[in-house]
C-alpha cells in the first residue's frame, strides 16, 4: 500500500459528488437483487483507454444490475482479497466518461495522463455505488442512469440535463479515512522542518463548490476572488509579471471540482515566469508573497475563455487553483 498512500497524500489528483452505501449492506454478486441477466454474449470491451460505442447493453451473460439501476459489465478481475472501499475510503482510479445516447467522451483520467484521487462522498451518487462493489485491480464499464448521475441539471455544454452516461473505472486501490490520516503523520513526521507537504485537502472540502458569497472571500475589479489559506513573510515582495516564481499548485474545475493539473502530483514545484500564464492566475500572484498559500477563483474570461484548453478544460469554464508561492527566483 506504500505507493497509493504516496499517490493520495500528495494529491496525484480530484469530478463526480455523493451518495454512499455501506459495505455491510452491499449484495454479493449473484445475490437476488442482480436481475436481467441472459444467456446472450456481451460485447468484447477492451481494458484502459477506448472508444464507446453506444448502446450500451440491456441484458448479456456478464451483466450485473442493481437494485438502484446501475448496471456493468466487468473488463479486467482484479483481486478480491485486497477487500472494497467504505463510504468514507480515499480512491485512486483511472476512467473514462461518455454520453450513453451517443457515445460521446465527456471526460478522461487517461487523456491527463495520470491517475484521479477522490473521496468516496465527492462522487456522483452512482460512482459512489459502484466504486464500493470493486476491488484493486477491477475494471468495469458502468452504465449510470441520470438520476444517478447529473440528474436534471447540465453540466455546461457538455452534458445535457437528464443523460444517463457510461464510464469505464479501474480502481488502482484505496484507503480508508484512518489509514489516510495515519499516512499524512507519517508522511509529516518523516519530512524536514518547514517542507511543503502538498494540498490542502480540508480546504478544498471547505470552500467547494465554490461560493462567492463565503464572508472570507475576496474579489478584485476582474472578477477573480480568493481566500487567503496560508500567511508568510508579511514583508516580502510581490512577484511582477517580469519575474520567475517558484510554486505549488493544484487546479480544479469550478462547476465539478474535477481534478485537472497539479505540481505535487509529480513531486516538484513548477518554475513559471509571472506574465506568461493566463491573466487571472498572473493577477493572483502580483497580489502574494513567497509563503503565501492562497485558494483562487478564476472565472473563464480570464482563464481559457471560450476556447477551453484541449480535452482537459472545456470551452467558458471557470476553474479554482490552490497556489503556494514558495519564491521569486533571482
Amino acid at each position: 500500500m506504500t505507493d497509493i498512500r504516496s499517490a493520495i497524500y500528495l494529491g496525484v489528483s480530484a469530478l463526480l459528488l455523493a451518495g454512499c452505501q455501506s459495505l455491510s449492506s452491499l449484495p454479493s454478486t449473484g445475490s437476488s437483487v442482480f436481475t436481467g441477466v441472459s444467456s446472450a454474449p456481451c460485447p468484447a470491451y477492451m481494458a484502459g483507454p477506448s472508444d464507446f460505442t453506444a448502446p450500451f447493453p440491456a441484458k448479456c451473460d456478464e451483466m450485473q444490475l442493481s437494485a438502484s439501476g446501475l448496471r456493468w459489465i466487468p473488463v479486467t478481475d482484479g483481486d478480491p482479497a485486497r477487500g472494497t472501499p467504505g463510504p468514507d475510503a480515499t480512491v485512486v482510479v483511472n476512467y473514462q466518461g461518455f454520453l450513453a445516447e451517443n457515445g460521446l467522451k465527456i471526460d478522461s483520467s487517461y487523456s491527463r495522463g495520470e491517475s484521479s484521487v477522490y473521496t468516496v462522498p465527492e462522487l456522483l451518487e452512482g460512482w459512489g455505488e459502484v466504486i464500493q462493489k470493486m476491488s484493486p485491480g477491477d475494471e468495469w464499464l458502468v452504465f449510470i442512469p441520470s438520476e444517478l448521475a447529473f440528474g436534471d441539471e447540465a453540466v455546461g455544454d457538455l452534458i445535457p440535463a437528464g443523460a444517463d452516461v457510461v464510464f469505464q473505472v479501474e480502481l488502482e486501490g484505496f484507503l480508508s479515512a484512518e489509514e489516510l490520516a495515519a499516512a499524512g503523520a507519517e508522511a509529516a513526521a518523516d519530512a524536514p522542518a518547514g517542507e511543503l507537504q502538498g494540498p490542502d485537502m480540508a480546504a478544498w472540502q471547505a470552500y467547494l463548490p465554490w461560493d462567492p458569497g463565503a464572508i472570507d472571500v475576496t474579489t478584485t475589479d476582474s472578477g477573480l476572488a480568493f481566500v487567503v489559506l496560508e500567511r508568510g513573510d508579511p514583508e516580502g515582495e510581490r512577484p511582477t509579471p517580469e519575474d520567475r516564481v517558484i510554486l505549488h499548485y493544484e487546479g480544479r474545475l469550478a462547476d465539478t471540482t474535477e481534478f485537472f493539473d497539479s505540481s505535487w502530483s509529480v513531486g516538484e514545484p513548477a518554475d513559471f515566469t509571472v506574465g506568461g500564464l493566463i491573466s487571472g492566475f498572473t493577477e493572483a500572484l502580483t497580489l502574494m508573497r513567497p509563503g503565501d498559500r492562497y485558494l483562487v477563483h478564476i472565472p473563464a474570461e480570464i482563464a481559457y475563455g471560450d476556447e477551453g484548453a484541449g480535452e482537459i478544460i472545456p470551452p467558458n469554464a471557470d476553474l479554482v487553483f490552490q497556489i503556494n508561492l514558495l519564491a521569486i527566483a533571482d
